[in-house]
């Protein structure tokens, strides 16, 4: 399906492939907005020999910042696509579908609101009567970002446990490591939380669950974990 003038505009904007916005377009017809994210990136001494390995080289923007445990910051700038879904549209299916269609071509989807597509459907309307404020239930949105990897996610929001000293990069070789013993994807992540979702359950759950509240210290109860992952197959991890 062609873009319009002004589709054509965005993507160049945010340097997306046209072929991409007709794509979504294609697939549903939605409303597409530029995203910002402007986050602040920290490393530990133990990073600063592998930034590309810690943030994609083309991401950074990097300023002399030094405090506390932390050795050397910067602003990290990205710029992505908002996909606006109507209240008709059902949130999962153009969620996955967009996932499966999206993600060959090294872009990444990912909830823009952390809406859960669990269904723990009590927890998703409680969460949406939290944020009808500024986001009614005709605008969920997902956002999507360049990314060759599933990690970049977790770059591009810099999600961290700092009160734990916990870095971008702990996490995401923690991640690395659970997917050894399970299959998963990251379906939300910002500042200082994501959401997993199981495609293969962990084959120890109650080991996995046990390291789960090693490295997140505000999941404490294991077999609360151990149920919310047997029930939903889905894990929310939060560092605050």
């Amino acid at each position: 399906m062609l873009l319009s003038q002004t589709e054509r505009h965005l993507a160049a904007e945010i340097d997306f492939d046209e072929s991409v916005l007709e794509m979504i377009k294609q697939e549903y017809q939605v409303k597409m907005q530029k995203i910002i994210l402007k986050q602040e990136v920290y490393l530990k001494d133990s990073e600063l020999s592998c930034v590309n390995e810690v943030l994609p080289a083309y991401y950074l923007e990097f300023e002399q910042d030094v405090y506390g445990v932390y050795n050397y910051g910067g602003n990290l700038l990205v710029e992505g696509l908002s996909i606006i879904i109507p209240s008709y549209i059902d949130y999962r299916d153009i969620f996955v579908k967009l996932k499966h269609l999206l993600n060959p071509h090294g872009y990444l989807t990912s909830c823009e609101n952390r809406v859960g597509l669990t269904p723990e459907k009590n927890r998703l309307n409680q969460y949406i009567s939290r944020v009808l404020n500024y986001v009614t239930q005709a605008e969920l949105r997902i956002a999507v970002f360049k990314g060759e990897e599933p990690w970049d996610i977790i770059k591009i929001h810099q999600t961290n446990g700092w009160n734990y000293d916990i870095s971008p990069k702990d996490i995401i070789n923690k991640l690395k490591s659970w997917q050894e013993v399970s299959e998963f994807e990251i379906i939300f992540a910002s500042k200082s939380s994501l959401s997993l979702e199981f495609v293969r359950l962990p084959t120890d759950i109650e080991k996995f669950a046990k390291d789960v509240a090693e490295f997140c210290p505000d999941l404490r109860n294991t077999q609360l974990v151990v149920s919310k992952i047997e029930k939903y197959k889905s894990l929310y991890l939060t560092w605050n």
